[in-house]
C-alpha cells in the first residue's frame, strides 16, 4: 500500500508531546486511511499525556472534551483531536461510557475501539502498531471487530451502523462473526437517536457504494414493510440530496412512504426535495408541462435535480426534457410571465380573482409557448373575464 505522508503541523505535535517525555502516536481513521494513501479528513492522537498536560504545552487548544480525555489542538491551520489513552467503563446507554480512566498503555487503548482497521496507531517515524492485524484486514478487504464483536456493538449500538458505512465507504467485506453480532444486536438499535441513525445513513448514502445498505435491512438494523431495491442506490450522482433522492425513490418503488423521513429528523429542505422527486416519480407520463409546473412548484435547481435522478433511476429522458426547456426560455414560473396583477387590475379584476387568474394564464403558457406575450395574455384575461 502507498503511504500518504504526515503534514509538518501533525508532525510537530507528535514531537512536542514526545519531547516533553509523553508517548504520542496518530491513531485510527487518520492511520487507516495513510495506508490506503488518502489524505484523511480528521488528524487524532493518542497520548499518555493527561489533558491539563497537553494544553500546558500548546498555545492553541480547545479543551471542550478535556472530561473525557481529548483536547483539540490546532497548529499550522490544521487541527488535531489529542486524547489520553484511555479504558471505558460500562455503557448503560449503549452508546457512550458512563466512565472513562486514562492509562499509559497504548495497546490497551487500542483494544477499547471498534473495528481493526481502526485499532492501528503510528508515530512521528511512521512506525506502526497493530496489535490486533487492522493492516491484515485492510489489505484483505475485511471489515472485523477488535476482540469480542458482541461486546464492542452492545458497548455502543452506533457501531453496527458505521460498520455498514465503512463497508460501503472502503469497499469492505463484513467478516462473518461481526456481520452474526450486528444480527445479535440489532435491537439495540433502539437506544440510538434519531440524529445518529440519520447521521450515518446520510455519510453511508454518499459514498461510492450506497447499496451496501441492503445489509443494514437484512441485520435488522432499518426496518421497512418490504424490501428496498437498494442496488439502484448508485445510479443517483453524487451528491447529498441527490442520493437521499435516490432513497426516497427506493422507499417509493417498494411502497414505503415517506414518513420515514420525519421519524429520521432529515433537515426539511432535503426532506422537501425528496418529496418533490417522489412525486415526479409516480406522475406519469412526465411530459413538458409536468417539468413547467415542477420548477414552477419546486424551483429549477430541485426540478433539475430531480430530472437528473429520475433519468438515472429509470433510464428515462426527463433530464434531456427539461435542459430543453430550460434552454428555449420557456415560461415556467409567474415572475416569468408577460403580465403580472398591475395590468390584470386596470381590467377590472380584483381581489384573489387576480392570483386564480395569473395562474390558470401561466398553465397556459405551459402548454402554449408561445403566447406568452403581454397583448396575447391580456386579450384571454378579457375573455375569461366576460365569459367566466
Amino acid at each position: 500500500m502507498q503511504q500518504f505522508t504526515i503534514p509538518n503541523p501533525i508532525l510537530k505535535i507528535l514531537e512536542r508531546l514526545a519531547d516533553a517525555g509523553h508517548a504520542a502516536y496518530l491513531v485510527g481513521g487518520c492511520v487507516r486511511d495513510m495506508l490506503l494513501g488518502v489524505a484523511p479528513h480528521d488528524w487524532d492522537i493518542c497520548t499518555a499525556a493527561r489533558p491539563d498536560q497537553v494544553c500546558a504545552l500548546f498555545p492553541d487548544t480547545l479543551d471542550h472534551g478535556a472530561r473525557h480525555g481529548t483536547v483539540t489542538v490546532r497548529e499550522g491551520g490544521l487541527s488535531a483531536e489529542v486524547t489520553t489513552f484511555r479504558a471505558e467503563g460500562t455503557y448503560t446507554d449503549h452508546r457512550r461510557p458512563d466512565a472513562v480512566r486514562f492509562l499509559s498503555d497504548l495497546r490497551a487503548d487500542l483494544a477499547r475501539r471498534d473495528f481493526t482497521v481502526n485499532a492501528m496507531a503510528m508515530d512521528a517515524d511512521g512506525v506502526l502498531t497493530d496489535p490486533f492485524g487492522g493492516q491484515t484486514d485492510l489489505e484483505n478487504r475485511i471489515l472485523r471487530a477488535v476482540g469480542e464483536p458482541e461486546r464492542r456493538f452492545q458497548e455502543d449500538a452506533l457501531r453496527m451502523l458505521r460498520a455498514i458505512r465503512f463497508s460501503a465507504q472502503l469497499d469492505l467485506s463484513i467478516e462473518a462473526e461481526t456481520a452474526k453480532a450486528i444480527r445479535a444486536c440489532a435491537p439495540l438499535m433502539a437506544s440510538l437517536s434519531a440524529e445518529r441513525i440519520c447521521a450515518e445513513l446520510d455519510r453511508t448514502l454518499r459514498t461510492r457504494y450506497p447499496e451496501r445498505l441492503a445489509a443494514a435491512q437484512d441485520y435488522g438494523l432499518l426496518a421497512f414493510p418490504a424490501r428496498l431495491p437498494w442496488d439502484k442506490l448508485h445510479t443517483a450522482p453524487e451528491g447529498r440530496t441527490a442520493r437521499w433522492m435516490a432513497f426516497s425513490l427506493a422507499l417509493t418503488e417498494a411502497g414505503c412512504g415517506l414518513s420515514v423521513l420525519e421519524t429520521l429528523r432529515l433537515d426539511k429542505r432535503t426532506a422537501l426535495a425528496c418529496r418533490a422527486c417522489a412525486a415526479l416519480f409516480q406522475s406519469a407520463p412526465r411530459t413538458e408541462q409536468t417539468w413547467k409546473a415542477a420548477v414552477a412548484a419546486h424551483g429549477a435547481e430541485t426540478a433539475a435535480l430531480s430530472a437528473e435522478v429520475l433519468s438515472a433511476w429509470e433510464g428515462s429522458d426527463d433530464a434531456a426534457v427539461l435542459r430543453t426547456i430550460l434552454r428555449r426560455g420557456d415560461c415556467c414560473t409567474l415572475r416569468e410571465l408577460a403580465i403580472s396583477g398591475t395590468e390584470l387590475r386596470r381590467l377590472g379584476i380584483q381581489g384573489p380573482e387576480i392570483g386564480r387568474t395569473l395562474n390558470r394564464l401561466l398553465r397556459h403558457v405551459w402548454a402554449y409557448p408561445e403566447d406568452n406575450q403581454a397583448d396575447i395574455l391580456l386579450t384571454l384575461a378579457r375573455e375569461e373575464k366576460t365569459y367566466g
